[in-house]
């Protein structure tokens, strides 16, 4: 996912899975949705960039489903 440099942006998390996830952005961003988002269910997330750079972030419930917010 990629965005042009902004002072609030929101971010869509809508689980299409039949398992449950959520999203979580690491440090510095401190941004989630809420422990468990059932499948179907949609969630919005708003954010403030701190700046031009990578972002990670993960699904807690499955750790190995990672993803970045590029910010430009």
């Amino acid at each position: 996912m990629a965005i042009v440099l902004a002072e609030v942006v929101a971010v869509s998390f809508t689980n299409v899975s039949t398992q449950e996830h959520n999203l979580v952005f690491l440090a510095p961003i401190d941004v989630r949705t809420s422990e468990i988002v059932r499948p179907g269910e949609v969630e919005r997330l708003e954010l403030v960039t701190p700046g031009a750079g990578t972002y990670e972030f993960v699904c807690t419930i499955h750790e190995e489903m990672t993803g970045s917010l590029l910010v430009r």
